[in-house]
């Protein structure tokens, strides 16, 4: 099990298999059904649209379309990282504090 949660939690967040994915038909189908893959690498999306959406995992994109927060990849893989790119601080007890 762990070797499977490791290996989705790759796939989910590396920006290779964004476009593989996103070009099969039946990995694009198992993504959207786990919330695996590029559908939560959209959740990491530096763009203010995409903020808040796509927060299940694991057979909860469900709850994703009953509340509005779903939102199919786009066709270009996004940016990813903090929404509006803030400045970052480097002080590491500003960081625990923040």
């Amino acid at each position: 099990l762990r070797v499977v949660c490791h290996t989705l939690g790759i796939y989910s967040h590396c920006a290779v298999y964004y476009e593989w994915s996103r070009a099969r038909r039946p990995v694009r189908w198992l993504s959207a059904f786990f919330g695996v893959g590029p559908y939560h690498y959209v959740h990491h999306s530096a763009r203010p649209e995409h903020a808040r959406i796509n927060l299940g995992n694991w057979f909860f994109m469900f709850w994703d379309r009953v509340f509005g927060t779903y939102v199919a990849p786009p066709e270009a893989k996004p940016p990813t990282g903090l929404t509006g790119q803030p400045p970052l601080h480097s002080n590491p007890l500003r960081l625990a504090l923040a």
